[in-house]
Parts: C-alpha cells; structure tokens; sequence
C-alpha cells in the first residue's frame, strides 16, 4: 500500500481505498521539515516536499498526481468551499486569500490504480496590506496604483498592487486621486473601502483583500441616472457615515444615516435658483456638529454646508469684523484645506486679482460659531509662483514649492526660507495626512531622466517648531510620477 509520511512534526495520514482493484505499491514517503505553513497577503506560497520511495529519492512522478487544497478554518474544524492551489509535485501559489486560518492538503493519487492518500497541515495566511500607504501614479498617462505596505521600520513596496494581488479590476486612464476611508452606520460597519479615480471612472477597493467586483464601480453609490463617462476628481469623508465627492463643476454629499446618496449637487445656496461653479478646494471638518466650508467662484464667496442639509448657507455676517469679507470678487481662491491647527480652522490662501499678491485667511469652525481668526498679507519668497501649498497641523506653517525647491513659511514672522532643493528633480504632490497620520510632511518627486515606470520616490519628514532642518522620516522610490497619496488604516 501506499502511506504518505512526513516528518515526526506532521499530523497523521488517512488512505481513501475507494472501490479500485489495486497491487500493493511501494512505500511512498514524504518528507517536510514542518507542521504548519504561514505566508502573506501577495507572497508566494512555496511548498517543495521532498518525496522518497522506499528510502530513495522519487525521480520519476510520472505515474502519480498531486493536488495542493485549502480549506477556511482549522485541521478540525474545516468550513467553506475546497479552494484549490496547483497541481503538480512543487506548489508555487500567489496568495490572494482573504487572512485567517486554513487547513492545507495535499492529495497524491497513483494513476495505476487510483489509489489516493493525503496529507496535511494547518496554514495561517497574514498580510501587510492592512496598514500603509497608497500611492497612485502616472505612467505615460496610464494610472497605476503602487502600495508602501506595513510601518515606516518594516515597510514592503508593492507595484502596480491590483495587479499582483490579482485583483480583478485594471485601471484605465490617467490618475486623479486615491482616498481611503470606512463608511458606517454606529457600530454596524457598511463598508471600508479604498477608492481610486482616474479620468474614466472611479472604483473602489476592498481594504482587507484588495479584490474589486463589478457593483463596485462609483455608478453603485450615486443615485438617479448619470453620464457614461462619470468621472469624479475626489471623494473624500467627513464622518463614518457622511462623505463628499466632487465631480466637474459639483460638489454632491453622501449620508448613509439619512439614506441620501450622491445624487444632487449641494453648490448651491437655497433661497437662490442656480448652482455655482464649486471651487476643487474645501475644508472638511471631522465632526457632524461643525460645518464644511466649500467655495463659490462663481461668485467669489465662502459659503458652508451642514450635516443632513442639501443645499449650502451663507457664511455669517459680523458687522464689527472689517478685516476681510467672505464675499469678495477682487479675489480668487488658491488653496484652501482644514488643518487641526488652533483647534480646527480652515486655511484659505487668496490671490489679488490685480496685485496678485497672495494673502492668508483663517477661519474658526469649532464650537458656536464662525468666525475669522487671521488676514494677513504672506510675504514668503516666490510665494505668488507657489505650485503645491500644505499646511502644518501643529505649528501653522505653510508650505508650499517653487520648481524643485520647498519652502517653509512661518505664519507670525511673515517669512520663508528654503526647507529642502530636490535639484534636477520635479515635485509632483506634497501634503499633510488629514486624517490618521498626522504631523508628517508627504513629499513625492520624480526624476524625468530615468523610465517612467520607476522615476518616481515618496518621502516622509517630521517638522521642527523652528528653524531646524526637516528630519527624514523614510524614503522609497520605484514608482511612477506620484499623484495622489492617501494612509490605509487597520
């Protein structure tokens, strides 16, 4: 008879003699150094069983099959549907399971007389890709989405990681933006997912396996009929349960509490007839009891939009407060986010349209109520030629770059300098995680000398409260031209 024996580690054999007429072959021992297999989430797992016959080698396995299969759960407790990982002596699988525990089998049945035996082990599947950081880049103007997976002291770079954790779903047309967040309702969680826009669509991702299906197109979270080519520039979070997203000239609003999906653009004030052109710039606070802050250039004005209302209100009125109205059509919006500085504010920087001096505005939207905390002229080197802008959330510093070289400017001494010459290379994002990881300077570059599928690198520095030099917190490079960035959470 045949009997498979492994290691004095391996758990027990059992035969299926089935109803075959069958010789009693020789003994087929295999031999592994192990009880247990582990892997990761896009590793390969490799299983190379060392096969004797009689005490020697097997050379020829000609006359024999091999089946390597996997159970959900445990070597007594098995549940799902029998996933099958590869034929053939040696197992090379890419692991795309979902993380857990599994129950490893390997069946190897003699064709002569189809008689089987099996062996078998536990196998624990874990991943990297619960944390770290997602980066979309341009690739000849294709996106592709690349990942810097686990912490800063153990990070794994993964390219183009839809396609090596076979995904299901290929992105087509240029990179606009990747943005992680979960959606929920109290403590019922709906649905975590990582969305990544380009210039054709917009898909969103599962957090935990990375796979994709068809429902999870953006067309499935908008309501009402839309356009084929429905693109948005961003989606991003508010809460757990509320969410904005930006398409063309619109800005549309998501709460799963209050059963309103993406449908009806919120620009738009409710006593007037018309929607306005929503500027891509808005301030997003992490609370419901405080309001988003979004920006008419139609008309050159502030306006806000509060939690479970469908159209925007005007900015509040302070007769008192002469430093700078929220309606001013001598100006334009140039940058505007929410930073977690001086307790939550928006920054809007304003260009002159005459001068085109740029000035700085702070608003307040913690507690009762808003108000204006800061105007100033920004006096900082080449401040006007500023191509990216970003805030500091702990000390209130601007930054913003000029060409290849980065500037630190300090908001009371009203002056820069230069916190960092990247030389021949191009700055193509730099921001400030608003969310999960904060306090952190993003900056990604590129070198166009080198291929473009690899000329890009993402850097990450810690910010001193004066003066001193940025601190480099880790540096990876390999990737495109990087456009978005976005932190996956655990």
């Amino acid at each position: 008879m045949i009997a498979v024996v492994a290691s004095a580690m391996l758990t027990a054999c059992y035969k299926d003699k089935g109803n075959y007429d069958y010789t009693d072959p020789e003994k087929l021992t295999v031999v592994l150094p192990v009880d247990r297999f582990s892997a990761k989430v896009g590793d390969t797992l490799k299983i190379d069983p060392e096969i004797l016959m009689d005490g020697k080698p097997l050379v020829d396995t000609a006359n024999y099959t091999f089946e390597y299969y996997a159970f959900t759960g445990s070597l007594t407790a098995i549940t799902g549907k029998r996933k099958d990982l590869g034929g053939g002596r040696d197992l090379r699988f890419p692991i795309g399971l979902l993380t857990g525990d599994y129950a490893l089998y390997l069946k190897i049945t003699d064709k002569r007389t189809n008689y089987a035996v099996y062996n078998k082990w536990n196998l624990k599947i874990t991943s990297d890709f619960s944390v770290g950081w997602m980066l979309l880049s341009d690739i000849n103007g294709q996106a592709r989405l690349d990942m810097v997976a686990g912490n800063d002291s153990s990070a794994r770079l993964y390219y183009d990681v839809l396609d090596k954790l076979q995904s299901g779903v290929t992105l087509q047309g240029s990179p606009k933006f990747v943005s992680c967040y979960c959606l929920q309702n109290n403590s019922t969680k709906i649905y975590y997912g990582i969305h990544v826009g380009t210039s054709q669509t917009t898909q969103r991702i599962d957090c935990e396996t990375m796979q994709w299906n068809a429902l999870n197109n953006i067309r499935y979270e908008v309501s009402g009929d839309i356009k084929d080519n429905f693109a948005p520039d961003w989606v991003r979070s508010k809460i757990q349960t509320v969410s904005y997203m930006k398409e063309d000239t619109n800005i549309y609003y998501y709460n799963y509490s209050r059963s309103v999906r993406y449908g009806v653009p919120i620009n738009k004030i409710s006593t007037e007839p018309y929607t306005f052109k929503a500027s891509k710039y808005i301030s997003i606070s992490g609370s419901s009891s405080e309001p988003s802050i979004l920006y008419d250039e139609t008309n050159h004005r502030f306006v806000r939009h509060i939690v479970g209302a469908v159209n925007c209100v005007s900015m509040p009125t302070d007769a008192a407060d002469s430093t700078f109205s929220y309606q001013d059509r001598n100006y334009n919006l140039r940058y505007m986010v929410r930073s977690h500085f001086g307790g939550g504010e928006a920054f809007a920087i304003m260009e002159n349209k005459t001068t085109k001096k740029l000035h700085l505005l702070r608003i307040s939207t913690t507690g009762a109520n808003i108000r204006k905390t800061y105007w100033e002229e920004m006096k900082g080197i080449d401040i006007e030629k500023g191509e990216n802008f970003c805030i500091d959330d702990n000390y209130g510093f601007v930054f913003y770059n000029v060409g290849s070289k980065v500037y630190k400017y300090d908001i009371s001494t009203y002056a820069s300098y230069v916190a960092k010459d990247y030389g021949n290379k191009k700055i193509s994002f730099m921001a400030f995680q608003e969310t999960f990881v904060r306090g952190s300077l993003g900056i990604a570059t590129y070198d166009p000398s080198l291929p473009a599928e690899s000329c890009g690198t993402w850097e990450r520095f810690t910010v001193p409260q004066f003066s001193d030099p940025l601190k480099l917190i880790v540096s990876n490079n390999g990737f495109g031209k990087i456009i978005s960035v976005a932190y996956k959470p655990q």
